[in-house]
């Protein structure tokens, strides 16, 4: 009898989990784009940056999704404001130069910053 009980209780809960709608990569739309002009970068920072280069030649649905990506890392990176002061002031902004400065940096940055830089580092596949 308690085992009974014990599937009643499981089954939907296993299908409630299986049923949990997946989560999207970041760069989901531009499969087509990442396939075509940046297939030898898997690190987000970098397809990132690679998509920005060959923008006029995405598709709209890509456009838009890397531009919403770009913004959430802005407000992000506003989290590294304060170490980007500390240990980046001599850095030209541009090129990804004060990622990798704050990268170089990671023993000593802030969490908040730190995780930010290790979604940017994430590899994605």
């Amino acid at each position: 009898m308690k085992s009974f009980y014990f599937f009643t209780l499981i089954i939907p809960i296993y299908f409630a989990i299986d049923a949990a709608p997946k989560k999207e990569p970041p760069l989901g739309l531009c499969q087509k784009e990442i396939g075509t002009f940046c297939q030898d970068r898997n690190i987000l920072n970098q397809l990132m940056e690679c998509l920005k280069k060959d923008e006029s030649r995405l598709s709209s649905s890509c456009k838009h999704q890397l531009g919403s990506l770009i913004e959430e890392f802005k407000t992000k990176m506003e989290s590294c404001k304060d170490d980007r002061a500390k240990f980046c002031r001599w850095v030209v902004p541009g090129g990804g130069r004060i990622i990798k400065c704050l990268k170089d940096r990671e023993t000593e940055i802030s969490t908040f910053c730190k995780e930010t830089l290790k979604e940017l580092y994430k590899p994605l596949n």
